[in-house]
C-alpha cells in the first residue's frame, strides 16, 4: 500500500509529479509482486529517509521510503551525505533483521544501488562500452565510476551509496543514488569525486532509478548468500590496488589480494599478509 502520512520533520509529497511515483511504485509493488517490498511512503521532502523509515515502519519490515529531497542525510561511520536538491534518489528500505544479516544487507544494498544504476545507463545517449562495464563496487558497498585503468585502478567518482543501521528489531538499508547533477552542482569538496548518472551520459529520470532500485533490491534480497557474494565479487573495483584500510583505529597499507563480503579484506604489507574482518573494517579515503 502506498501511503504518505505525516511524521516529524517530513513534508508529504503533494505536487503532480509525486503522485506520478506514488503511482508507478503502486503499480510496481502489485504487477511484480515483489516478495520484500509490500508497501511505501514517498515525501517531497526530509532530513533522512533513514530517520523517517524508523518512525513510520513501527518494526514492521517491507516498506520502502522515498524522499524528493533528502537535506540531511547521512552515510557510514557518521559522513555526511551531500544534499540531493531534488537531483538524486534518496531511499531506505526496511527488511527483517537477523543476527548474521548486517554484512549480507551490507552487499545487497551494494548490489541492487549498482544494477540500478547500470540500469540507469542504459539510458546513455550512444553506443560505446556496457554499463556493467562503467561502474562497479568499491569497498563496502560505494557504487563507483571505473576509472579505465583496469585491475588495480580502485575505483573513481562516487555514484551511489549505502548505509546499514538497525532498531526496533529491523534493518534499515538506506541508498542514495546520484541522478540528475552537472559539475557545477557539487560542492567544492565533491566536485572531481562524486559523479551522476547525468554526467556519465544517462537520460534516465528519478522515477526510472526508483523503480529499477525497488525491483532489484526485492530480486537480490531474494539471492543465496553465495549469488550475492559472486554479484558483488564480479563488480569489485579494489582487487590488485594499493590501498589503506583502517580497523580497530589501526590503518594498514597494502595490495589488495583478496576481498570479499564474508572473507574480509587480504593485504600485502611490507610486513607480511595482513587480514582484516569484514563488518569492522573500513576503507581510507585518500
Amino acid at each position: 500500500m502506498i501511503h504518505g502520512k505525516r511524521g516529524a520533520g517530513l513534508r508529504a509529497m503533494h505536487d503532480d509529479g509525486i503522485q506520478v511515483w506514488r503511482d508507478a511504485i503502486e503499480s510496481l509493488i502489485r504487477e511484480r509482486g515483489l516478495k520484500v517490498v509490500d508497501r511505501a511512503a514517498v515525501f517531497r521532502e526530509t532530513l533522512s529517509t533513514q530517520d523517517a523509515a524508523r518512525g513510520l515502519a513501527g518494526g514492521r519490515p517491507g516498506l520502502v521510503v522515498l524522499a524528493g529531497r533528502q537535506s540531511g542525510g547521512r552515510g557510514r561511520l557518521g559522513r555526511s551525505w551531500a544534499d540531493t536538491s531534488s537531483m538524486g534518489v534518496a531511499a531506505t528500505f526496511v527488511v527483517e533483521m537477523r543476527a548474521e544479516a548486517a554484512g549480507r544487507l551490507s552487499a545487497v544494498g551494494g548490489v541492487a544501488a549498482c544494477l540500478a544504476v547500470e540500469a540507469g545507463l542504459e539510458r546513455s545517449a550512444g553506443g560505446g562500452e556496457s554499463a556493467a562495464a562503467r561502474v562497479g563496487l568499491r569497498w563496502p558497498n560505494d557504487v563507483v565510476e571505473r576509472s579505465g585503468d583496469g585491475e588495480g585502478s580502485g575505483g573513481g567518482r562516487k555514484i551511489a551509496g549505502v548505509l546499514i543501521e538497525s532498531g526496533d528489531g529491523v534493518a534499515l538499508v538506506g541508498i542514495g543514488i546520484n541522478v540528475g547533477q552537472d559539475e557545477n552542482d557539487w560542492p567544492d569538496e565533491l566536485r572531481g569525486r562524486a559523479a551522476s548518472l547525468r554526467q556519465l551520459g544517462s537520460a534516465a529520470s528519478r522515477l526510472e532509478v526508483i523503480l529499477a532500485l525497488i525491483e532489484r533490491f526485492d530480486c537480490v534480497m531474494a539471492m543465496s548468500d553465495a549469488q550475492v557474494e559472486r554479484w558483488w565479487s564480479e563488480r569489485e573495483v579494489l582487487l590488485g590496488s594499493v590501498r589503506t584500510f583502517e580497523h580497530n583505529g589501526v590503518r594498514h597499507t597494502g595490495v589488495v589480494e583478496a576481498i570479499g563480503v564474508s572473507i574480509g579484506v587480504v593485504l600485502g604489507t611490507p610486513a607480511g599478509r595482513v587480514e582484516l574482518p569484514a563488518l569492522t573494517t573500513s576503507l581510507v579515503h585518500e
